[in-house]
């Protein structure tokens, strides 16, 4: 998983971000790097990915990634 920055593409640290179940539970929160986030271990079903807590000098993000093993 990598945060990237919108106007130039490249990966931004410092992002907390929370990986949420089709319930909303909280699987997993991570602060994001400029390599990226590899997450094992998820079972099969839907998950959504989003930021809590915007990097120095970014502005919170409202969008919310959904993706599916």
């Amino acid at each position: 998983i990598v945060k990237l920055d919108k106007t130039t593409n490249n990966p931004i640290a410092g992002a907390t971000l929370v990986i949420k179940d089709l319930m909303g539970n909280e699987i997993k929160r991570f602060t994001s790097s400029i390599n990226g986030y590899t997450l094992t271990g998820l079972a099969n079903g839907t998950y959504t990915v989003e930021e809590v807590e915007a990097p120095k000098g970014y502005k919170l993000s409202t969008e919310k990634e959904t993706f599916t093993l």
